[in-house]
């Protein structure tokens, strides 16, 4: 008695559906990173700013 193996796999990869729904979770947090990515990067850019024109008013180098 063997088991085809070859067979066995062949049976369960046909078998097997597209995850939508793993696909489709991961491509909405790739979304969320890259948006939160960009507010956090204008929030430090637009934090930077205000602390620069701070130091020229004031006279600070």
């Amino acid at each position: 008695m063997s088991v085809d193996i070859v067979a066995t796999c062949e049976a369960a990869s046909s078998s097997q559906e597209t995850p939508v729904l793993a696909i489709t979770l991961a491509s909405l947090f790739a979304v969320y990173v890259l948006l939160d990515s960009l507010l956090a990067m204008s929030a430090i850019v637009r934090k930077s700013a205000e602390a620069e024109a701070l130091s020229a008013r004031t006279g600070i180098a």
